[in-house]
């Protein structure tokens, strides 16, 4: 039996007696191997998040505790002094969770709690949700102060890489 996984440029030919087939499937391994195979050779497009701030941001590498921080509403101005807008996908989309998980190291649902105590508690107001990852570029192009996510960016929007550090 032959599995073929191709990605581009990059391609592997997994070949299996019928014999270790078998021990494979019936200890219910091939599974786990097939997936963990797969997430190797597409973890690069899946996990390639990047931060995204208005050009206009002096701010262009923040730690990981400050990207919580703002993320999460704590932090309401960058160190110049403006105010920071949140721009967000919806707390159930793939992506959201994904850049949660992925580049902040947190659960998406901690940082849902966050807002909520900030908004309920007429603190303060919650980040912009937008409808889409173009829609989330476009706001923080136009949008001063404005921070979110993307995962490929457009070369006709104005916004700048923020790295972590």
């Amino acid at each position: 039996m032959k599995f073929r996984f191709t990605n581009g440029n990059k391609s592997i030919i997994l070949s299996l007696t019928t014999n270790s087939y078998k021990k494979l499937f019936m200890s219910g391994r091939i599974a786990i191997f097939l997936l963990g195979t797969m997430l190797t050779l597409f973890s690069k497009q899946v996990f390639s998040m990047e931060l995204i701030a208005n050009k206009r941001n002096k701010s262009d590498e923040i730690t990981l505790n400050l990207a919580r921080a703002i993320f999460s509403g704590r932090m309401k101005y960058w160190p110049d002094g403006t105010p920071i807008r949140v721009v967000m996908l919806d707390k159930r989309s793939a992506e959201h969770k994904l850049f949660c998980k992925e580049v902040l190291d947190i659960f998406p649902r901690q940082l849902q709690r966050s807002w909520d105590m900030i908004v309920f508690s007429g603190y303060g107001e919650g980040p912009y949700i937008a409808k889409s990852l173009q829609e989330m570029q476009q706001v923080v192009s136009k949008t001063t102060g404005a921070i979110g996510y993307i995962s490929e960016i457009s070369e006709k929007m104005e916004v700048q890489i923020v790295n972590i550090k």
